[in-house]
């Protein structure tokens, strides 16, 4: 079973850190920042990092509840 560790669905325990890593990943945050603002992106990437990176964090907060 050691062989498919990589591929295997999360146990609840480790849904959090994974939550929280991505999170913090900024190429993810970039990626998803282009998704939900695509336009305003290419002008201001920094602030709709941030934007998707707050729209992300509640999202997760609301799931977590």
């Amino acid at each position: 079973m050691d062989k498919f560790r990589d591929i295997r669905p999360y146990q609840d325990d480790e849904i959090r850190p994974v939550l929280d890593r991505i999170l913090l990943d900024g190429e993810m945050l970039d990626s998803i920042a282009r998704f939900y603002y695509p336009r305003l992106t290419r002008f201001f990437p920094e602030i709709m990092k941030n934007a998707a990176s707050k729209k992300l964090r509640e999202q997760v907060k609301m799931f977590m509840m």
